[in-house]
């Protein structure tokens, strides 16, 4: 019989850089879900926005 080893599940958070070269994360206790509307990036928690990014300022948002 083989042992499955358990997998510990890798923390998410949300990466944003900015073009003027300043970085802003966000660790997986503090969002839920995000969503891209109107060039807008929103992170959300329990349903509501928690943090908008304007999307003229981002040069590259990392979720993982």
């Amino acid at each position: 019989m083989s042992k499955k080893k358990d997998k510990k599940q890798k923390k998410q958070q949300i990466r944003i850089y900015f073009k003027d070269g300043k970085t802003d994360i966000i660790p997986q206790r503090l969002w839920d879900d995000y969503e891209y509307v109107d060039h807008l990036f929103a992170v959300i928690k329990k349903g509501a926005w928690i943090a908008i990014y304007n999307m003229d300022t981002v040069a590259c948002i990392c979720v993982g």
